[in-house]
């Protein structure tokens, strides 16, 4: 099963990887099979079923070893390059490592995936049982040439649950005793309902 596995999705990871256009007839049956994906699943519910398994699959790897699984799938946003080669090259340039090593570790990446997987070893997401969603990308960016420093978040949030209409986020912040004024603002994708600071 393992290798079978780890067959399909280097087929997977050509071209555009979880973005081509035909997903359904690149999604093999054994991934099909460990990421829960119906023979009646729409191209949308089989991105979406195959990038949250490997997603959290990736959870337990090394961090160069994530980082290449999900470059070498597209799964990152900023590296859906049309292109394989393409995504092993952003990966090289962003691990400063060769291609050829980048290659290996994608392929390293993949076999320690299969192996997870036909262990039954998925990381459990205990957040969003609790929550019903969970963050799948978040991306900070630090302001500190202000009077006050400045943090923006932005997250790509994924609910695990029909109907959700409200998120609880956490903030942790360092309170200087000169100014200890807090702000959250929301820019765009909801309504800031309240701020309660505990």
């Amino acid at each position: 099963m393992a290798a079978e596995l780890v067959n399909e999705l280097k087929v997977l990871r050509k071209g555009r990887g979880l973005y081509a256009s035909r997903i359904a007839e690149r999604v093999g049956p054994a991934i099909r099979d460990v990421s829960g994906v119906a023979d009646d699943d729409a191209p949308g519910v089989i991105r979406r079923k195959v990038t949250d398994w490997l997603e959290r699959l990736a959870d337990a790897l090394p961090a160069d070893l994530r980082i290449a699984l999900l470059a070498a799938f597209a799964i990152c946003a900023e590296v859906r390059l049309p292109l394989y080669q393409d995504r092993v090259g952003w990966t090289a340039t962003h691990l400063d490592r060769d291609p050829r090593t980048v290659r290996r570790r994608i392929d390293e990446a993949i076999d320690h995936v299969a192996q997870l997987a036909t262990a039954g070893a998925l990381p459990p997401r205990a957040a969003a049982a609790e929550t019903g969603w969970h963050t799948a990308e978040l991306r900070m960016m630090l302001v500190l040439d202000r009077v006050r420093p400045e943090a923006v978040e932005q997250r790509r949030i994924v609910s695990d649950q029909d109907d959700l209409t409200e998120l609880d986020l956490a903030v942790t912040r360092a309170v200087v005793s000169s100014d200890p004024a807090f702000e959250v603002d929301v820019f765009y994708g909801g309504t800031l309902a309240g701020v309660a600071i505990s």
